[in-house]
């Protein structure tokens, strides 16, 4: 072996013990890092930052916001209970009462016995301060068939809800609130009994309100009534409509159409009365509700639709071919009746429309 066959040997071994030493510096440095990650294994920081520990802290947080959520609507129930029980133990004393007096009485014990709570309204009414309605003031009695659906109308400035309107009415010192509808720009169609007093004068809210402003269009005055004679000779139901006639025509209106309508397109037929009961915000806003209707054995039209003080007049609407149609005339509440359609309605009203419509 000659001298660079040594030191190429020399240089090998030196190299691989280098190797060997690097290798087990590496060794060393795994085994330091294993014990560290097994101690802070231990650690309680370390579990809750781990994907475990975050999902338990999830898991609990969800359920107490489930916890908290429930008992925040159940209170909220209770309370819309309790109020609820309230308006009808509140209703229930005015109506049963002959007068005024006899309400405030009833009034006044249910508080003293701790039923109703509203101490402000009802010191306000058993005082004497407070008028109290009756149904000479609002109309006919309130319908509501179990469950009340009634609903907001969200866009009272679309049609065909822009051709209902709110009727505040005035007769022999009397006041009555009622709904109207537009069948032309300058006439309004609503129950012959809301307008059938002597010295009967009517202001006519129409519009309605827009849902940006929540204020009606306009108000007309008009003392000017049109009656059938079906109505003015004998009250008969059937002709329980009658026309009210507005000094001007009301812009931007779309009046509605009177369409006859079979028994079996009835039956096929989901209605909607839209009106404005005293009952949902004074009678300011729109409500509405739907139902099935049937043809009365008298001609006119029976149905279950929630309805309230205020809603006479409204207009029983039906969609035909995908356009709003008025096939009834809301008049009674009580009974759930509507005057129909029919060929000798159609004839009536399109006379007044010939002679005074603009």
């Amino acid at each position: 072996m000659n001298e660079i066959e040594k030191r190429k040997l020399d240089l090998a071994e030196r190299q691989f013990e280098a190797d060997l030493e690097l290798r087990k510096e590496e060794l060393k440095l795994k085994k330091q890092a294993s014990g560290s990650n097994k101690k802070g294994s231990d650690s309680p920081t370390k579990f809750w930052k781990s994907p475990i520990g975050l999902a338990v802290v999830g898991g609990f947080i969800t359920l107490l916001s489930a916890s908290l959520t429930n008992y925040v609507q159940g209170c909220n129930n209770r309370i819309l209970e309790r109020q609820k029980f309230q308006s009808e133990l509140i209703q229930h004393a005015i109506e049963s009462a002959d007068d005024n007096e006899a309400a405030r009485i009833n009034l006044k014990f249910l508080w003293n016995a701790g039923l109703i709570s509203d101490y402000a309204k009802v010191e306000e009414i058993v005082s004497g301060t407070a008028v109290l309605p009756s149904s000479q003031t609002y109309g006919v009695a309130q319908s509501i068939n179990g469950r009340d659906d009634r609903i907001r109308v969200r866009e009272p400035g679309s049609f065909p809800f822009n051709a209902i309107c709110r009727l505040n009415i005035s007769a022999n010192g009397t006041s009555m609130l009622g709904t109207g509808f537009f069948v032309a720009p300058n006439i309004v169609l609503t129950a012959a009994y809301n307008i059938d007093q002597d010295g009967t004068s009517v202001e006519v809210l129409a519009g309605p309100e827009t849902a940006a402003s929540g204020k009606f269009a306009g108000g007309f005055e008009s003392t000017e009534i049109l009656l059938p004679t079906g109505w003015t000779n004998g009250r008969n139901d059937e002709s329980n409509f009658g026309a009210i006639i507005l000094p001007m025509p009301v812009e931007n209106i779309q009046p509605l159409e009177l369409e006859l309508i079979s028994d079996q397109q009835l039956s096929l037929s989901e209605a909607t009365i839209a009106g404005y009961p005293f009952d949902r915000d004074n009678g300011s806003k729109l409500w509405m509700s739907s139902g099935f209707v049937t043809p009365f054995e008298s001609g006119g039209l029976s149905y279950f639709i929630d309805t309230g003080h205020g809603t006479a007049g409204a207009p029983l609407l039906v969609d035909l071919q995908d356009s709003p149609a008025v096939i009834g005339i809301h008049h009674s509440s009580g009974e759930m009746r509507a005057v129909r359609v029919t060929n000798e309605v159609i004839e009536q009203v399109a006379q007044w429309i010939a002679d005074y419509g603009e």
